[in-house]
């Protein structure tokens, strides 16, 4: 709550996103009858950004949706955060000063092949795939995207969807997808 004399009075209220009893949070009914396990809150994911707005709103919509989150204001940053603690997914944006998004992945996939990375570029469709999966990137999100489709991605690499580009719909384009071989 923000309040100044002769300004008004701003509230700020954040409520956890709801699921209809029997469903995961994507709508699918479970396997198990409605006894699907939520594991968001033992995902810890590292969002690497040097805009601090973004930042910010990459942390809330993943704290929001329950998920562990740390940030990191650059590439380099990242990568010490990223070697001294564990981490399940990496979001990073790909035009960053001092190290790109796409030698942060280089670095996390080195270090730990098994981490999930998706990369923001603001550049859009014309982002490459074949260099994207060369330096083990997960998942291309295309700027301007809905912060929806940013939770959609990180729930579809980790149960291991094939790489692929995200345009501003959300949707990715088929003739984009490219499968891991």
């Amino acid at each position: 709550m923000k309040s100044s004399l002769g300004a008004g009075t701003c509230f700020k209220i954040r409520l956890p996103a709801g699921v209809e009893s029997g469903e995961t949070e994507t709508g699918a009914k479970p396997a198990d009858g409605g006894l699907a396990v939520d594991r968001r809150a033992e995902t810890r994911v590292l969002v690497v950004d040097d805009d601090e707005l973004t930042l910010e709103a990459h942390l809330t919509v993943l704290q929001d949706d329950g998920y562990t989150v740390v940030a990191a204001g650059g590439g380099r940053e990242a990568v010490q955060q990223f070697e001294n603690a564990p981490f399940d997914v990496v979001v990073t944006d790909v035009g960053m000063p001092g190290m790109s998004g796409r030698d942060v992945a280089k670095r996390v996939k080195a270090l730990r092949p098994q981490v999930k990375v998706i990369l923001l570029s603001g550049w859009g469709i014309q982002e490459n795939l074949k260099e994207a999966r060369e330096a083990g990137i997960d998942r291309v999100l295309s700027r301007p995207y809905p912060l929806a489709a940013l939770l959609t991605a990180i729930k579809e690499v980790l149960s291991g969807a094939a790489v692929q580009v995200t345009t501003e719909s959300g949707a990715a384009p088929p003739s984009r997808e490219m499968s891991r071989t």
